[in-house]
């Protein structure tokens, strides 16, 4: 799949249909709001990387667990850059 760069937030302020039917993870989301909260952030840098989105060179961009494209019988799908 081809996945693009797009504008995400809290779904029931856009102002775009369907965007609570997208669940994407970007690690630098964690990042952006270390700066807010660093525990929160820390907790929820230690979740991606068990999920495997630690790569060698950082994270990887996402993480989609959006049901209409992960491959049958997986949870979610890593998004790497190319």
């Amino acid at each position: 799949m081809t996945y693009q760069y797009s504008a995400f937030g809290v779904p029931g302020l856009g102002l775009k249909r369907g965007l609570g039917r997208q669940l994407v993870v970007a690690p630098y989301a964690t990042a952006l709001a270390a700066q807010y909260d660093v525990r929160a952030a820390l907790v929820n840098f230690a979740r991606l990387r068990r999920l495997g989105a630690l790569g060698r060179f950082g994270y990887y961009d996402a993480i989609d667990f959006t049901a209409s494209r992960r491959p049958e019988g997986r949870d979610f799908v890593l998004v790497r850059a190319s």
